[in-house]
């Protein structure tokens, strides 16, 4: 719940940008300027402004107050989608209604006098000073300051505004200094701008360049690829091309859950980062080049081949890659969809190779292709020994000295020629990286991204060393180690390799194909699960009942034995209601608006507001002066009554102020009563 004194401490000035949707200071980014606050409690005493805009306006900030407080008020307004920090991003909308409600009230200013803007000044500075004394959230000393400071500098400033010894234009201007230097003062307070942009871009063309000649061998946009290095979360989107790796509100929980278990770097919610991964994960997502832009290569195996390179990028292609979708056996409908999978607490989750292995298995009926590498020895810095036999993959740690860096170090020996990966966990990590030293060179990886790393090719007796750091004191660090059987690999991929699917067309939400099914199968999708796509075999609808949720997150169809043609096509689910709704809703406010400017036109043209007294109707008409005369004149219009039905028609009579001259007009009102 939000509380109300941390939710109005939050308009004040200098505060720390909520990112995060965990912690104690969780609060909407609602500061727009001190400015705002001192005018918007002035609006609801304006005189022009009228009672019904003004209850309507109070409506509304409770209802924005109330999905700040609100959970699934807060869902709604996120689209039906909770969002993975950067939380209350509706906020914007608050920020701007209360600019109009300050806005209506600046060009209004002159209704008040001195001492209102004073009183208001001064109640403002009351709850910055007790805001100080019960310590709200998000507040700081910085932000008492420069609150205080400025509710005193705008209060002069819009008494100013209401003397009219001075200009307008000169109070505007020093007004819009002010605000400006809040803006780069208060606004920018807590903003990191110290990174440095020519990284991020410098290498940019180069990497076009590498792109535009893989385009011309495989077709714009045809295929998927990866970097072994990815500077953020989304260099695909960065870079323009297809990959795996993900950050995205609007991306589903369950493919994340799903990812991370598979070994790659994901936070379980919405996002997952490509590591060189194994080639079994590299089959299943259909990734068809990885480009090397690390400082040490571990491309160079059985598992790529060089392609295309410069100075800065090296791709390679993945010599074991399938397509989008290919043929699996039918119990492969049954991989990692158990008890586990609905508590989601993966049976595999803390071997991400198990997984891996499991559903390669399933597949091809081929075997697991993955083998368990036991760890050689461990040597310790500031780390007693660990009790557990090393055969084991989950240690438990203790620091000798509390509060001095610590770590381990494990050593792996190649037990023959092949390529080495790992995965690793550390408990408590928040900083730090793991080391790892192969002969092919040094790097780091940071110690709290746990994934699996591919540690590139191996001589046999030819050695890894790995040193993990320990933040806390003690704990537990998982070390896993594997190779691959690659006669067993082979073998299974062969089998899938007959039985993809030759792809015909491919858009980003239509997908063609053909394929060959020798007997009742599943075809596997690296597809993510969504409901919005339809499926077509030869022609026909497949029934939902036909259509696999893969691992709970990715595309899989049951298909019959035979030649067939498939079609995927995917539309936005809901797509249709939405757009008739939006359509609806447009409708009826152009018509409620067109029905509202037709009766104001009719009233205005027939209706005039006679007011009926003692059987004499009487109306004030004030016209404009357009000579001399400076006031205009009050006209009387009588008339007597009806006999039968106690309604005459009105003369209005119209004296003009400039000629003193009557005119006589008779108004038909086609009502009988007025």
């Amino acid at each position: 719940m939000l509380a109300v004194f941390d939710f109005l401490a939050n308009h004040f000035a200098s505060l720390t940008t909520t990112i995060r949707s965990s912690g104690e200071d969780v609060l909407p980014n609602i500061y727009c300027g001190v400015l705002p606050i001192i005018l918007a409690p002035l609006y609801f005493f304006t005189k022009t402004i009228s009672k019904k805009e003004k209850i309507a306006t109070l409506g509304l900030l409770a209802v924005l107050y109330a999905s700040f407080n609100l959970n699934w008020l807060n869902y709604i307004w996120h689209g039906f989608h909770f969002p993975n920090d950067l939380p209350y991003r509706q906020s914007f909308i608050y920020s701007f209604f209360l600019l109009l409600i300050a806005y209506k009230t600046f060009i209004r200013l002159r209704e008040f006098k001195t001492v209102h803007i004073g009183v208001v000044g001064a109640v403002l500075l009351g709850f910055v000073v007790l805001f100080d004394e019960i310590t709200s959230k998000n507040v700081t000393s910085t932000t008492i300051l420069f609150t205080l400071i400025l509710v005193v500098l705008y209060v002069i400033i819009l008494t100013f505004f209401m003397d009219k010894r001075y200009q307008t234009a000169s109070l505007a201007m020093l007004l819009l200094v002010c605000t400006a230097s809040e803006a780069i003062m208060c606004d920018t307070a807590t903003l990191n701008i110290s990174v440095d942009k020519t990284p991020y871009v410098s290498d940019y063309d180069d990497f076009r360049d590498i792109k535009d000649n893989l385009d011309l061998i495989e077709g714009e946009n045809t295929y998927r690829m990866e970097l072994t290095d990815l500077r953020t979360r989304m260099d695909n989107s960065w870079y323009y091309y297809n990959g795996v790796s993900v950050f995205s509100s609007m991306a589903y929980e369950r493919l994340a859950n799903l990812e991370d278990d598979l070994g790659m770097m994901s936070n379980r919610i919405n996002s997952f980062t490509y590591n060189p991964q194994t080639p079994v994960y590299n089959m299943m997502h259909s990734l068809k080049y990885i480009v090397n832009n690390s400082t040490v290569n571990v491309l160079d195996s059985s598992f790529y081949s060089p392609s295309v390179a410069n100075d800065k990028f090296s791709a390679y292609k993945n010599n074991y890659y399938l397509p989008i979708a290919y043929l699996v056996n039918s119990e492969t409908a049954d991989w990692a969809t158990g008890s586990y999978m609905d508590n989601w607490k993966l049976e595999y989750a803390s071997d991400p190779f198990e997984l891996q292995g499991d559903y390669f298995d399933r597949a091809t009926g081929a075997g697991n292709p993955f083998r368990r590498l036991e760890i050689s020895y461990v040597t310790y810095s500031n780390c007693s020994p660990f009790s557990e036999d090393l055969s084991a993959s989950s240690f438990y740690f203790e620091k000798t000295t509390a509060d001095v860096d610590g770590n381990t170090t494990f050593y792996l020996t190649a037990e023959n020629d092949g390529n080495i990966y790992i995965s690793f966990n550390v408990s408590g990590s928040s900083s730090g990286n793991v080391s790892i030293t192969t002969p092919k060179g040094t790097w780091t990886h940071s110690a709290d991204q746990p994934c699996i790393l591919d540690l590139g090719s191996f001589k046999k007796n030819e050695s890894a060393q790995i040193t993990v750091p320990f933040e806390v004191n003690s704990g537990n660090v998982t070390m896993l180690a594997y190779t691959i059987n690659e006669k067993t690999f082979k073998k299974g991929y062969d089998k899938l390799y007959e039985n993809q699917m030759l792809i015909e067309e491919y858009e980003d939400r239509y997908i063609k194909g053909r394929f060959t099914a020798e007997e009742d199968a599943l075809l596997y999708t690296s597809i993510p699960f969504d409901h919005g796509w339809s499926v077509y075999v030869d022609g026909e609808k497949v029934s939902e009942l036909d259509i696999i949720k893969l691992g709970q997150a990715l595309l899989a169809v049951k298909v019959k034995e035979g030649n067939h043609t498939i079609e995927f096509k995917y539309s936005v689910n809901g797509a249709k209601l939405g757009i008739s709704i939006t359509l609806f809703t447009l409708f009826a406010f152009a018509l409620y608006f067109l029905m509202k400017r037709q009766i104001k036109a009719i009233s205005t043209k027939y209706l005039p507001s006679f007011q009926k007294v003692d059987n004499s109707f009487t109306e004030e008409i004030y016209l404009p002066c357009v000579s001399e005369v400076k006031e205009p004149k009050q006209i009387i219009v009588k008339s007597a009554s009806h006999k039968s039905t106690g309604y005459v028609p009105p003369v209005r009579e119209i004296i003009t102020p400039d000629s003193g001259m009557s005119v006589n007009k008779e108004v038909i009102i086609p009502t009988d009563e007025t």
